[in-house]
Parts: C-alpha cells; structure tokens; sequence
C-alpha cells in the first residue's frame, strides 16, 4: 500500500464545505483513494427544503461519485452527517455530535467559506473569519487531532503581486475584526477589507511556474475549443477580448452588448413577449464588474513548497495524488472542462453535440451579420454626420458672400 493511504487508514475526517465545488473533489478522492479510511463526517446545514440527510442522499448520486459506485459503492456508507451551519454559535452543531467528533476525528479539512464577492463585508467575516475560528476552538478539543487543513481561493493577499508560500502579516488583528462586526453601522463597515486568518503552512496548488498562462491565452484557447464543443444553451455567439483601454472596452460594451440587449427587448414587447435580454445583460455586467480586478491584473504564484512536496512521495503515491501537470495538454485539459461543464454543470448529455454544433455555426454568421449591420449603421451615420456637416460650413461660406443691405425708415411729413 501506498504511504499516504496508509496514513489515512482507521482514522476519521471532519470536511466543512464539503457540498462546495472543491469539497465534492475531496470527498470522492478520500473515499476511493483511501479505502481504509474510517469515516468521513461533513458538516451540513438544510437547504432549499432539504434536511442534511435528505441531501446526503441526493449528493451520493452526484456524477463525480459515479466512479466510486462503480468500483467501490460501500465506501459511500462511510459518509456522515453532521447537521451544523458555520454562521451559528458553536457552528450550529449539537453538544452531543461535538463530543462525538472531538472523540473520533483526526483530520479536520476546512473549505466552509462564502465566496460571493457581491457580499457584504460583515457577512464575509462571519462566514469566513469568525466560522474558521469557531472550528479551530471546536479542533482544540479534539484527542486524535493530527492535522488541520484550511483551503481557500489563492487570492488572499490580492494586493500582493508575487505570492510567496508563506505567512503575511495582517496588518490588523482578525479577532479585532470579528468584535467590530458586532457593533459598526454598516457604512463603516462597508469601508474596510476583511482580512482572514493564517495557516501555520502555506501551499499555493498552482500552475504558475510549471505551465504559466494569462487570461488572454485562456480566452483565444477558449474560443477555438467551443466551436467543437459548443453548449446548448446560447442566446448569442460566445466571443470575448480583454482589453486595456477602458474608453475601448466600454465602447464595446456599449454597442455590441447594452444596446443590442435592449433592442431585442424592445422588440419582444412589440410582439408581446417576455423579455429576458436586460436582465441577463445586467447580470454579466455586475460579474464583469465583479472580476475587473482579477482579471486585468497578472500574479505570480510561488510554488516550490509545494513541489517539493509532491518530489517527496514515492511513486505510487504520486500516481495516486497526482500534483504535477507538467505532462498535461493545456488544450485537452480545456476541452474536458468544457465537456465536464456541459454534461455535469448543464446536464447536456454528449449525444446533443452535433446539433449544438449546428447552433453555434448559425450564431457565428448571425454574429457577424449583426456586427456588420452595426459596422454599416456607424458608416451611415458618420456619413450623414460629414455632410451634414459640410452643408453647414457651405451655408455659412454663402452666407459671408451675400452682401448686408442695411435700411433706414424714413419719417414721412404731411
């Protein structure tokens, strides 16, 4: 047996966020690639009408379990629920299952955060400051304790363009923070920047200095790969460019996106409609307006801590914990992101292919028919705009020309 499940072998895990996008990844590879393991305990709260254990049921059934049913379906028996909510007291967990998971649990995964970028600042620190500090004190207590896992978006220190595999300062104390939220209005609030608390190890899981790649290089990837993998789903042919000049970019925005999205409105009205258009044009405004920051700007992650990591296991379970993706196809491993996106996040099933296909070559001429209605529509107006122009400069060149004849009434005697 390799070392690492061997290391995971008779002892249990406590995983927060473990419904979350990371979370289900964690899970599934635990479970198939550590078949001793215990149990694993997550941490889940009731939702959209759904009681933990109604969820658990329905989470079992995921796609990204459908290996682990085929292979190994008992080792789902070893998932338990414990009903809790990182925003309550004591994370909204029983006395009773506290005891339980202070007796049992050895390895604690934290990924419970609130990643809405839109939120509030108090609702930020209470999910991902005060929750985080709930659990450590919860993990104090437990007697089998070994280790304790916080994983979270790379972005932490944003205001830092390198970033080191290290621990940076808070330049305020987080427990301070956490105080404040508790009695500042809320436009004081507003004004400061949550700052979380640090691990004691830092490992940035990036690519950065193995196969570094920017924004613009996804992008032009991107829109080779979706004219052989489009989605079903498409209310406009899929295009992009970031640009640097903000007067350019608005412009664009402007005339190929907010103008268009109201003239298909309008014209749903005239034909009694609903219309859609506004609303969905508004919500990629507020997203793009959201990851402005992120994506106008360049970060280069460290990641020799990590490396070494990874050049420390022994080859079976380097085949087993695969880090390095040295050996990776950027283009393969785009197009299966795509696919993945499309059968398990659109639930569009791989037969649909050739009529999205279909779709989007019918989008695309759409596309630049519409863009070269718009291109034709500026032409006319600016040759309107010159003329216009030019019979006003000629009218008043003709007008100097006429001589003024000036009058004088004349008072008329009887």
């Amino acid at each position: 047996m390799a070392e690492i499940p061997k290391w995971y072998a008779g002892r249990s895990v406590l995983v927060t966020g473990g419904t979350g996008f990371m979370g289900k990844v964690l899970l599934e590879k635990l479970l198939r690639s550590c078949p001793d393991i215990r149990k694993v305990y997550i941490l889940c709260r009731a939702k959209r009408g759904l009681t933990p254990k109604a969820r658990l049921t329905e989470f079992s059934k995921l796609p990204v379990f459908e290996r682990l049913r085929n292979e190994n379906p008992s080792q789902l028996s070893k998932l338990h629920i414990i009903e809790g909510d990182i925003l309550q007291p004591n994370l909204g967990i029983k006395d009773q299952d506290i005891l339980l998971l202070q007796e049992e649990v050895s390895i604690v995964f934290n990924g419970a955060a609130s990643l809405k970028l839109e939120a509030e600042l108090k609702e930020n620190v209470a999910a991902n400051t005060k929750g985080t500090k709930q659990l450590l004190d919860m993990s104090l207590g437990m007697k089998k304790l070994v280790a304790f896992i916080h994983f979270s978006t790379a972005f932490c220190h944003p205001e830092q363009q390198v970033l080191e595999e290290k621990l940076y300062p808070s330049p305020v104390n987080p427990h301070d923070v956490m105080r404040a939220m508790d009695w500042m209005d809320d436009e004081t609030i507003k004004a400061l920047t949550p700052r979380t608390p640090q691990p004691t190890l830092v490992l940035n899981m990036s690519t950065n200095e193995i196969e570094p790649i920017t924004w613009g290089e996804i992008i032009e990837r991107g829109k080779k790969l979706i004219m052989d993998y489009p989605f079903e789903a498409g209310l406009w042919f899929p295009n992009g460019q970031i640009r640097s000049n903000r007067f350019w970019h608005y412009f664009f925005v402007i005339f190929t996106q907010i103008l268009p999205a109201y003239l298909v409105d309008f014209v749903m009205v005239l034909i009694r409609q609903k219309t859609f258009l506004v609303r969905v044009q508004n919500r990629i405004w507020l997203g793009m307006h959201l990851l402005e920051y992120f994506t106008t700007r360049n970060w280069d992650f460290k990641n020799k801590v990590c490396l070494s990591l990874h050049n420390n296991l022994s080859e079976k379970d380097k085949a087993i914990f695969f880090m390095d993706n040295v050996d990776h196809d950027i283009n393969k491993y785009m197009r299966d992101i795509i696919l993945g996106a499309r059968q398990y996040c659109l639930k569009e099933p791989m037969s649909s292919l050739p009529k999205a296909r279909r779709q989007i070559k019918f989008l695309y001429m759409l596309d630049k028919l519409g863009k070269a209605f718009i291109l034709c529509l500026l032409g006319w107006l600016l040759i309107k705009t010159v003329f216009a122009t030019k019979s006003f400069f000629d009218y008043l060149a003709l007008s100097n020309k006429i001589p003024f004849v000036s009058t004088t009434p004349v008072l008329m005697r009887t």
